[in-house]
């Protein structure tokens, strides 16, 4: 997993929390 995939993630699951 390169770190640009990893912050992705990671925007993805506050985006969805913030759902």
């Amino acid at each position: 997993m390169t770190f640009g995939d990893e912050r992705r993630i990671l925007v993805c699951a506050r985006l969805q929390a913030s759902e």
